[in-house]
């Protein structure tokens, strides 16, 4: 089975965003090979509680088969 991700924004890498922004939005695209039977599911785990942290949340993305733009 073959599968790649690309995400934006980037995992791995810092993102600074403008203080006061109370979201973020990622995209991320799923690549498969032709003879993939499985389905697959994206998810990102993040630690987002302020101040400090300490409660971690699964989050799933949706699928969108059309999408009106990529990043």
């Amino acid at each position: 089975m073959y599968a790649k991700t690309i995400c934006y924004p980037p995992l791995g890498e810092l993102t600074v965003l403008p203080i006061g922004t109370g979201w973020v939005e990622f995209t991320v695209v799923l690549e498969t090979g032709a003879a993939s039977e499985k389905p697959l599911e994206v998810a990102l785990w993040c630690d987002l509680e302020l101040p400090y942290g300490g409660k971690w949340t699964e989050l799933i993305f949706e699928e969108r088969t059309n999408p009106t733009s990529l990043v």
